[in-house]
């Protein structure tokens, strides 16, 4: 038989998921407590695992739902792809001038090296 695939509340698979990590720590609390005799404040282990997952099951089923995602027309699209390649343009602008900026100096500072390194500016 083929199962049903319908899209699942992903409120439903998350409380699902809370509720299973609890079940796992009640199955590990309660040996636990056995094990222990309730020392070292286990005794409290499944109630706080079981509020814990109480908390969470009320905060999932009572936080606003998430609206579907709207596209946007085909024009607004272009326009904003338009935009970033005159961004994207711009920037490479600025990179190639801060590039030939970069070797100006470079060139300069250079320049003002040999100058200073020269024999005929050491009067001795």
């Amino acid at each position: 038989m083929a199962r049903n695939e319908e899209p699942k509340d992903p409120r439903a698979v998350a409380t699902a998921s809370v509720w299973g990590i609890a079940c796992g720590v009640l199955g590990i609390s309660i040996p636990l407590i056995a094990i222990s005799h309730g020392s070292f404040g286990l005794g409290f282990l499944p109630l706080v695992g079981v509020i814990g997952a109480a908390v969470s099951t009320a905060a999932i089923w009572l936080s606003p739902h998430g609206k579907p995602t709207q596209q946007l027309p085909a024009h607004e699209l272009d326009d904003i792809k338009d935009g970033l390649l005159d961004i994207h343009d711009h920037v490479s602008a600025l990179e190639r001038r801060l590039e030939d900026q970069e070797l100006r100096l470079r060139i300069s500072q250079a320049n003002t090296d040999s100058v200073k390194d020269s024999p005929s500016n050491n009067v001795g």
